[in-house]
C-alpha cells in the first residue's frame, strides 16, 4: 500500500469515528428514557446523518477496504448496518435485486468477508440483513453454508428464522433439520411458522409437517388472528412457491 493510500485509508476512518461518535450522540439522546425501544430502532430511520454514513461506507465499499480496516472502523461499518435496516440501503436486504449494496460496489468477497466478521460479534440487527442476502445467488458453495450455519448458531430468533428461509429458497436437504431445531429451541410464534413453511416444502417431511401443524393449531388460536388465518390457508392449500410470508 502507497503513503497516499494509507493517508487516505487513515482520513477515512478518522471520518467513520466521527460519524460514529454523531449517531450515538444522537441515538442517546433520541431515546432518552425509554431505553426499551433502542434496540429495535424504531426512530433511527428519521436520522439526518444517513446520507454522509451512506457516503463514506460507499468509499469504503467501491476501493474494497473493508479488510483493511481496523476493528474499531469495522465495528462502525456493522453497527451503521444494523442501525440502517428499514432503509436497505448500506445492505441490499430488502431488494430483489443482485447488488449488495446500494451505497456502492459491495464486492462478493468483501460481502462475505462482512458477513464473517459479523458472526463473531454478538447478535445485532446486522446478522439478518447479511443472510438474507444469500438469496440473491445462483448456488450456495461449501464457504456459503458454513457462513449460513455459523449465522444459525447465534441468539436473535430472527435472524435464524432469515437463514431457515434461505436453505428453503434453495431447496437444501438441511431444511429439515434446521427446521427441527429452531421448532424445538425457539418458542416464537412465527418461528413456528416459519418451520412449518419450510417443512411443508419437503415432501419426506409431511408427518412431520402434520405433527407440527397440529401442535401450532393447540397452542394458537387460529381464529383470533386474520394472520394465523392467512397462514393457515397457505400451508394447508397445494405447495405453489417456496416464499414464506412469516418473513413479510
Amino acid at each position: 500500500m502507497t503513503t497516499d493510500s494509507l493517508d487516505s485509508l487513515d482520513t477515512l476512518e478518522r471520518d467513520l469515528a466521527r460519524v460514529r461518535l454523531d449517531l450515538d450522540t444522537w441515538l442517546a439522546g433520541s431515546y432518552a428514557g425509554i431505553e426499551d425501544r433502542r434496540y429495535c430502532g424504531e426512530r433511527d430511520a428519521s436520522y439526518e446523518g444517513w446520507g454522509t454514513i451512506e457516503s463514506l461506507l460507499g468509499r469504503v465499499f467501491d476501493q474494497t477496504l473493508l479488510s483493511r480496516l481496523s476493528e474499531v472502523s469495522m465495528d462502525s461499518v456493522l453497527f451503521f448496518i444494523s442501525r440502517s435496516d428499514e432503509s436497505g440501503r448500506i445492505i441490499a436486504w430488502l431488494s430483489n435485486d443482485p447488488l449488495f449494496s446500494h451505497c456502492g460496489h459491495l464486492v462478493y468477497d468483501d460481502f462475505l468477508f462482512l458477513c464473517e466478521r459479523a458472526i463473531v460479534r454478538p447478535d445485532d440487527s446486522c446478522d439478518y440483513q447479511l443472510a438474507s442476502c444469500y438469496r440473491k445467488c445462483a448456488s450456495l458453495g461449501r464457504r456459503e453454508l458454513d457462513i449460513l450455519q455459523r449465522f444459525f448458531q447465534k441468539q436473535d430468533s430472527y435472524t435464524r428464522r432469515v437463514v431457515l428461509q434461505v436453505f428453503q429458497h434453495f431447496g437444501l436437504p438441511q431444511v429439515v433439520d434446521l427446521a427441527t431445531t429452531l421448532w424445538n429451541t425457539d418458542d416464537c410464534e412465527f418461528a413456528k411458522l416459519s418451520c412449518l413453511h419450510a417443512l411443508k416444502a419437503v415432501p419426506e417431511a409431511k408427518p412431520m409437517f402434520h405433527a407440527y401443524l397440529q401442535e401450532y393449531r393447540d397452542t394458537f388460536d387460529v381464529d383470533a388472528q386474520e394472520y394465523r388465518q392467512s397462514h393457515m390457508r397457505q400451508l394447508l392449500a397445494n405447495p405453489t412457491t417456496d416464499d414464506d410470508p412469516s418473513s413479510h
